[in-house]
């Protein structure tokens, strides 16, 4: 397999781990909404494997930083879109 594109599945890992403790963290604490909003984690895990993929590009292409990447990039592309475009939810239906 082509190197991008496992890195690209590691960020989709990473962005899997950070989804499911914000669900685990969000059936413990049942605040918010009333439903998941599977839109939102689909798009959220795609860009995580984006920012995987992305990562590997600009760095030496080890599959850590992937992982970070693909938990940590999303969450900071979502706040600067927050923030960009003066919205409370980057994704709202």
């Amino acid at each position: 397999m082509d190197l991008l594109l496992y890195q690209a599945l590691f960020g989709f890992f990473g962005g899997f781990v950070r989804a499911f403790f914000g669900i685990l963290k969000y059936i413990k604490t049942k605040k918010g909404r009333k439903r998941i909003d599977w839109i939102y984690l689909i798009i959220t895990l795609v860009g995580s494997a984006f920012m995987g993929a992305f990562s590997s590009l600009l760095i030496s292409g080890d599959y850590k930083i992937s992982l970070v990447a693909g938990y940590l990039g999303m969450d900071i592309v979502e706040d600067l879109i927050k923030i960009i475009f003066k919205k409370e939810h980057l994704y709202r239906t």
